[in-house]
C-alpha cells in the first residue's frame, strides 16, 4: 500500500506488477517485471520509486507512474 493508502501494488505469479487506485476502483499500471522467479516477490516504496527485490536477489527499481519495462537497479 501506498503511504496514503490510496494505492495497492501487488506482483502476480505471472510476472506483471499491477497498481490500484482504490478512490477510482481502477487497475492504473500493469508493467512485466524481467524477472525469472516471480514467486516470493517483495515490494517496497521509497518517495517516488517502487522496489522489486525477487527470490534470486534481483532488485528491481520502478519509478511511480511508470507505464514501461522497468530497469534493474545497479
Amino acid at each position: 500500500w501506498s503511504e496514503d493508502g490510496v494505492t495497492l501494488a501487488c506482483v502476480s505469479q505471472d510476472g506483471f506488477l499491477r497498481t490500484f487506485d482504490t478512490e477510482l476502483r481502477l487497475m492504473t499500471a500493469e508493467i512485466l517485471l524481467p524477472s525469472k522467479s516471480p514467486v516470493g516477490i517483495r515490494l517496497s516504496s521509497a518517495e517516488d520509486w517502487l522496489y522489486v527485490l525477487d527470490r534470486e536477489g534481483s532488485l528491481i527499481r520502478i519509478q511511480s507512474g511508470a507505464r514501461s519495462i522497468p530497469r534493474r537497479a545497479k
